[in-house]
């Protein structure tokens, strides 16, 4: 049985998802922008705290690593904060410290209204909406986006629709940028990637436009002193609609696997980050390449009345 409950978070609000009967849950902070602060899920009879979140909202606002957050209307990098779009040039705020870029959207701090929410005995989900109205100098398209977070027995997913609601086509990219934890320092931790190419980029992390095969991670090896601030391009088959990036604890004898859905306009990229204490590692599903508003890199062109779809989610086992 399902439950899902609401509670304080300092001054802001989180809402539960409670597997009853297993005791698995996960949290989601939706007045800051849907954060999913926590996720425990089971794993030989044992759950397991998974992400790396935050503790109180004080810290939250401090936005740490952007732990957890909501990456839209574009994931990760836009360099210099400057793009141009159907022959017109836009300034987004500089938001990463020490580099000129705009990071990670204006979304991840954004209230969501609650709209829907189910409980059944076998899954639980909540849905949250926020309608842009456009009145952003650097993003002057209206959209609307709702997402729908669930939780099962086969463990977490979210669905996130954005739908261009104004009168002129719109740039658009999804992300989230969770930091998995297993209690055992990374570099112990084995990886496993999907088919694809290492994106090579510049000092100030933005793609170069040349891809590298990447040939590591095939089957599962240990990360050891592997650094990572990385972007990835999957390499997309008619075959498959499903990528997955798998991180096994040898030690505690269980695998976490993030999977994204792919294909045309779907999430296509991810990126891989270790921070330096390495106590845990950001796997970044994303819809695009960092900067694609400028190198076009995956980037969705949403036309009046047009919609994205696209799902991932986390299993444990």
């Amino acid at each position: 049985m399902f439950k899902i409950q609401e509670d304080s978070f300092g001054n802001l609000t989180q809402l539960e998802i409670n597997n009853v009967l297993s005791g698995e849950y996960v949290t989601i902070i939706h007045d800051y922008g849907t954060n999913t602060n926590e996720l425990v899920l089971q794993a030989n009879k044992k759950n397991i705290p998974l992400l790396r979140g935050t503790n109180d909202s004080k810290d939250m606002s401090k936005k740490q690593w952007f732990k957890g957050a909501k990456l839209a209307p574009f994931p990760n990098r836009i360099k210099d904060g400057k793009y141009s779009f159907n022959g017109k040039d836009y300034v987004l705020p500089r938001n990463e410290s020490n580099k000129k870029n705009s990071l990670h959207g204006f979304m991840f701090n954004k209230p969501f209204d609650l709209i829907s929410h189910s409980e059944s005995s076998t899954e639980g989900n909540v849905e949250f909406e926020y309608t842009h109205n456009g009145k952003h100098d650097g993003y002057p398209f209206p959209f609307r986006m709702n997402i729908i977070y669930a939780l099962s027995e086969d463990g977490f997913e979210c669905v996130t629709t954005i739908k261009n609601i104004g009168l002129e086509p719109m740039p658009v990219g999804d992300g989230w940028h969770p930091y998995f934890k297993t209690g055992t320092l990374v570099d112990r931790l084995q990886l496993i990637l999907p088919d694809c190419e290492e994106l090579e980029v510049d000092e100030n992390l933005i793609p170069t436009g040349k891809r590298k095969p990447y040939t590591r991670f095939t089957e599962l090896e240990t990360i050891g002193k592997t650094e990572f601030d990385t972007p990835f391009a999957i390499k997309v088959n008619a075959r498959e609609d499903t990528a997955y990036v798998q991180l096994y604890d040898a030690d505690r004898n269980f695998q976490i696997t993030l999977w994204q859905e792919i294909g045309k306009e779907k999430y296509n990229y991810f990126q891989l980050y270790i921070p330096e204490d390495r106590q845990s590692i950001a796997i970044e599903p994303m819809t695009c390449a960092p900067d694609a508003f400028n190198n076009g890199m995956g980037l969705i062109t949403l036309k009046p009345g047009e919609s994205f779809t696209g799902t991932y989610g986390v299993t444990v086992k």
